[in-house]
């Protein structure tokens, strides 16, 4: 046998071997492939059905500190450090009072000219009263005079009798004009007098006025609190106050949070709204300190929704939580994250299943589990529903819920 023809038959033997291993490869491959199946542990143990979400804490209640309410200007000097506590009576602002005390000096230079011009004035109708009484003084003198003059003439000509007469008529005119005179001025000095007087006690009242608005100029923290700056709008620009900024008049430009009526608001999606209602336990941490722990309920769900700028499809619900007590509720400040749990319910040891790994059809339900060749199709008979698992109690545990697959793995056929 030549050499060609030997390595000919060998090549079509080791062909031919080739052909039927892979032939019987191909039929019985599931007999000798290991399936890395795609598994999920089912857990079985008390099961608490909640919502984890983000929130803030907040103040339901912020005692605002506004500028002076005053005509003058009102320039802030000195401002407390955001963020920091303050205690009743600390000064947290303090705004520049120099035109309140520039208008006071005015003030009190009115006054003193007011009292300057109120006692010249009684000063000079004083003396005129001084001389008027001379005058009254003088006629009454000529009249008794001229009273004693008609009685030694009744024997004298008609002549001299008339002279007589009308002498004692000037001098009673005199004496009625000096009485006049005298009542005028008295009167004139009364009512000039309470003019000046009514000015003097308006300027008074002005500068009292002035003494009670510039108290406002240093600003006093009513409760134990923070210093929280809002944001303002300064020429187009929104920023919060700085020293040198000058207020409007009696705008806020600082809030102090009631720590007492601390809240945690948050945002849930429209999806699992249903599931909140007031009352609903929370159970509550601090990014801040991951060791506290609070409690509280849910106090209030919006009846409406908060639609998303960017996202138009997305619709979330404002949730207000009420904290009531804790481990490191000392610690809680506006502004702080909250990580927040709504526990919906709490259930006695079950199987969960996740949703991923169930398939529906004809409102029953499946799971597919690991067997020793090829996938094993289950049907689930579950107890409860929520959002992430299927629970399925002891007694409706059916076949092997340890190897549970997708219910969208590309099975081999």
């Amino acid at each position: 046998m030549s050499k060609k023809r030997l390595v000919a038959i060998v090549a079509l033997s080791a062909l031919g071997i080739a052909l039927v291993g892979g032939l019987a490869f191909w039929l019985l491959k599931d007999r000798f492939i290991v399936h890395n199946w795609i598994e999920s542990p089912v857990v079985w143990g008390p099961f608490t059905d909640k919502i984890e979400v983000t929130g803030e804490v907040e103040s339901r209640e912020n005692i605002p500190v506004n500028a002076p309410k005053t005509p003058y200007e009102r320039q802030l000097i000195e401002l407390w450090e955001e963020g920091k506590r303050v205690q009743v009576g600390d000064i947290i602002a303090r705004f520049d009072p120099a035109p309140v005390y520039t208008h006071m000096q005015a003030l009190s230079n009115t006054i003193l000219r007011l009292t300057n011009d109120y006692i010249a004035s009684v000063l000079d109708f004083n003396i005129r009263i001084y001389n008027y009484a001379g005058e009254w003084s003088n006629a009454i003198e000529r009249l008794k005079m001229y009273e004693l003059s008609m009685e030694t003439l009744r024997f004298e000509s008609e002549f001299r009798k008339a002279v007589a007469e009308a002498s004692y008529r000037q001098a009673k005119l005199d004496l009625d004009n000096a009485k006049r005179r005298i009542d005028q001025t008295k009167y004139q000095m009364d009512y000039l007098g309470r003019r000046r007087l009514g000015w003097i006690k308006q300027q008074w009242d002005y500068l009292a006025r002035d003494v009670e608005w510039l108290k406002q100029y240093e600003v006093s923290a009513p409760i134990d609190s923070i210093a929280v700056y809002p944001l303002l709008t300064f020429g187009g620009m929104y920023r919060k106050a700085a020293i040198g900024d000058f207020m409007e008049y009696g705008r806020e430009f600082m809030r102090l949070p009631a720590f007492s009526t601390s809240v945690v608001r948050l945002y849930l999606e429209e999806r699992v709204i249903n599931r909140v209602k007031p009352g609903t336990p929370a159970r509550m941490r601090l990014r801040s300190y991951p060791d506290a722990r609070l409690v509280g309920r849910v106090a209030s769900v919006a009846g409406y929704a908060k639609e998303e700028l960017l996202l138009k499809e997305k619709r979330t619900f404002e949730i207000v939580i009420t904290v009531d007590g804790g481990k490191g509720v000392e610690h809680l400040k506006p502004g702080m994250t909250v990580w927040a749990e709504l526990v919906l319910g709490e259930f006695p040891p079950v199987f969960r299943v996740p949703r991923d790994f169930v398939e529906e059809a004809e409102a029953r339900y499946y799971v597919w589990v690991a067997g020793a060749l090829r996938p094993v199709k289950h049907e689930l008979k579950v107890d409860r529903e929520t959002d992430d698992y299927f629970l399925v109690g002891p007694e409706n545990a059916k076949g092997v819920f340890s190897k549970i697959l997708p219910n969208r793995v590309a099975w081999f056929p």
